[in-house]
This record gives C-alpha cells, structure tokens and sequence, in this order.
C-alpha cells in the first residue's frame, strides 16, 4: 500500500525530519481544539482513529509528499515552508491543506480496510514481524539523531495532539496493515499468468526490452577477513544457508534486479565483463564487505514491468472491493476542524 500526494512512499530517511521541520513548526498551535477530540474521526467496524492517530498519519503525508519535491521544485510550484499550507493555494480550487488531507484520508481509509480484511483471514502481528523492536528503534533512533526526547518529539512533530498511546497504536496499525497488504500483492504477482503478460506487451509497449534482470543474495559482513571465512564454508554449505547464519542483514533475496537499482559498488560489480551465472565475489560497500552470489537470471525488463502493471490494476479492485465491504465513516465535524 502507498499514500503520496500524488502517492508517494513514505519518509524512509529521518534525516529530512531536519529540513521539514520548519513546516511543522509553522503548523504547530494552528489546530483548533475541539470537544470531539476523543471521538473517532474514522472508523470502519473494528478499527478507527482517533484525532491524535489520525494526525500522525496527516503529518507523514506532509514529510513524504514534501520530501518528493526538491527545494527548487517546491519553489517552482510555490509552496513556502514558512507559511500555513492553509493559506497556499494549490491550484485555482485547493489550498496545499486540502491536498495533504486528501491524500491522508486516502491514506488512512485505504489503511482500515486492510486490518478489517487482516482480522477476517485471522492474519495479527505475531513475535516474527518485531513490532516491539521497530518502535524501540525509532524511538531511539529519534532521541539520539535529534537530542530530543521521544515525548518532546511528539509534541513539536504532531501538534500536540498524539499521545505516545496513540503514536503506538497507529504504528501497529499500520504494521498490520502492510502485512496483510503485502501477503495479497504477492498472491496477485503469483497469479499474473504469462499470457496476461504477453498480451499487455503486446497492446502497450511499443519496443520492449527483453533483457533479462537478476536474481542475486548477499552476505553482509563488516570485513573482508570475515567474507573469506565465510566463503571457505561454501562447498559445503549453500549460499543462502550461509546467508541466513552470517549476514548483517536480515534480507539477503535480491530478485529482479535492474541495472541502476543496486547500491554503486554491487551495480559496478554485477555490470563488470563476462559476469555470468554462478559467479561469486566480495565487494567493498560503504564500510562493509558483502558477498555477492548472481544465481540466475529475472524476468525480462519489459515483462516485470507488464507484470507490476498488471499487479497494481488488480490490487486496486481488490482495494475497491474491500471499500464495498467495509465502509468507512468520516466524522465530518472533526475533520473540519482541523484548521491548519
């Protein structure tokens, strides 16, 4: 699932949080307070947000929406930071607020439908997915970036309105919500069947680029004396056995891999002549020595991209069906008072 406006990824590089705080800044103390502040401002059966969750989720549709634009195209578009995007238009109909909210309640309805569908397949968070472990690192992630404590940080980030309760309880939500999101993208990836792809190709892609892309794993290790140890325990030991004892990173699968995609060091290596299938090697990658095994070929580029197409036009009937199913409620009366 994405929200961007237009959909755009989440925020993953808190660093920015410096250079969109400024915007926050400005937006703090312009909420109007409202006896409905405990109400739900949507709920869907099961699930619903309270005022403070759902400002969580209006405030990281601001960061990644922003974070989208450059400075300059920011400018170009007229959008000052230093001013209320109440007070911005948009276009000749919308102010920048209208967008934003736009874009969070699209975000948010599109994300209780999903724990609704969640808790119909019996699909919770379990120990394997570390809920208790990704809050605790952004937590602490928070504290030492930005010498602020976590409270401190809710306070200047969300208005004032987010309780720590409620940052967690969005947080798992949301969670939950890409899980079950992603278990249906890959069921629907799965069931794209070859002819489907053809025919797409056929009717939308005028010269397809039928170069394969590929499958590689990794073993991350923080020298190049430990990937030789390593790498002496490949004949008798599978590449991903080994990858799964001894990596640094929990995700060693890289499929479907485009020239450009990778980090430098890794894309330089995998582009390097007479590279083939089964070759093996040790690259130097930021301080960190990784071992690289290319062991088969992907998809060619034309057929992911026929295949991702199709994958995204079926998600979004399933998406719209569940909206059918699981209708959301707005309360208008709250929203409206969100007068940023």
């Amino acid at each position: 699932m994405a929200a961007r406006v237009p959909r755009a990824a989440f925020l993953k590089d808190m660093k920015k949080f410096i250079i969109l705080i400024c915007a926050f800044i400005i937006l703090l103390g312009s909420v109007s307070c409202a006896p409905e502040n405990n109400k739900p401002i949507l709920s869907s059966g099961s699930f619903s947000l309270s005022r403070g969750e759902f400002t969580y989720f209006f405030v990281r549709t601001v960061q990644s929406s922003l974070a989208a634009y450059s400075e300059e195209e920011l400018s170009a578009l007229g959008y000052d930071k230093s001013k209320s995007p109440s007070e911005q238009k948009y276009d000749n109909e919308k102010t920048w607020f209208d967008v934003f909210l736009s874009g969070a309640l699209d975000y948010t309805r599109e994300l209780l439908v999903l724990c609704e569908a969640a808790k119909e397949a019996e699909i919770t968070l379990d120990a394997s997915d570390g809920f208790e472990s990704k809050l605790e690192n952004f937590k602490s992630r928070i504290e030492s970036t930005y010498s602020v404590d976590f409270e401190k940080y809710l306070e200047i980030t969300y208005y004032g309105y987010t309780s720590a309760r409620e940052f967690e309880q969005a947080f798992e939500l949301e969670l939950l919500a890409s899980k079950f999101s992603a278990k249906i993208e890959a069921g629907i990836l799965d069931s794209i069947s070859d002819e489907r792809v053809d025919a797409y190709i056929k009717e939308n892609i005028e010269l397809p680029n039928m170069t394969s892309t590929r499958n590689i794993m990794l073993i991350v290790t923080d020298s190049a004396a430990r990937a030789e140890e390593i790498l002496a325990d490949l004949p008798d030991e599978d590449f991903a056995s080994l990858a799964k004892k001894y990596s640094m990173s929990a995700t060693y699968l890289y499929e479907n891999c485009r020239t450009g995609e990778l980090r430098p060091a890794l894309d330089a290596w995998l582009g390097e002549d007479g590279r083939a299938i089964g070759d093996i090697g040790t690259v130097e990658d930021g301080g960190k020595f990784s071992i690289i095994y290319y062991f088969e070929d992907g998809e060619p580029i034309s057929a992911l991209d026929a295949k991702e197409a199709l994958a995204r036009g079926d998600y979004r009937k399933f998406i719209d069906a569940l909206f059918d199913k699981f209708p959301v409620i707005t309360n208008e009366e709250i929203l409206a008072s969100l007068d940023i």
